[in-house]
């Protein structure tokens, strides 16, 4: 009776075992351009083909991880807020790879940028009615002529 549960124990438990793996691991190391480590960076790995995107960031050591990737080709880009992102394109993962991605992140120039929202730019356009308006002063309607006066005269001048 012993060695039934032996095997059922085997069979239950060891048929992980029996399955192969297909795929890999991508792991690595961010730094900064002094060596220490930078934690809390965005490590982003998408699938070159299919386009699936798989999202991590780095522990307290600098550390990320994607420790089930499928077979395929994936570019990585590696960013945190100061740092020029880092990408790499075309690392290709094979059943059981391991792939070590260490990374050096450079300091980011500082860039000035732009922004204009819609309310920075009150100009408004009527769409739907064409017409001009103008206000007439009363000195402007006693300056034309008594002889053939008529209101159409007021819009030539």
């Amino acid at each position: 009776m012993p060695w039934k549960s032996f095997i059922a124990f085997i069979t239950v438990f060891g048929a992980g075992t029996l399955f192969a793996q297909v795929g890999g691991r991508i792991t690595g190391t961010v730094k900064d351009p002094t060596g220490a480590p930078i934690a809390g960076a965005a490590a982003v790995a998408v699938n070159a083909t299919t386009g699936v995107k798989q999202e991590t960031k780095t522990d307290d050591q600098g550390v990320y991880s994607f420790p089930a990737i499928a077979v395929g080709h994936y570019n990585i880009e590696i960013s945190i807020q100061g740092f020029t992102p880092y990408r790499r394109t075309g690392l290709a993962i094979d059943v059981n790879s391991a792939l070590q991605v260490d990374v050096t992140l450079q300091i980011a120039t500082q860039s000035t940028s732009v922004e204009v929202s819609e309310e920075a730019a009150q100009v408004q356009v009527e769409k739907s009615d064409t017409q001009l308006g103008q206000t007439i002063t009363t000195q402007r309607i006693e300056e034309v002529p008594l002889n053939g006066r008529s209101y159409t005269d007021l819009l030539v001048s």
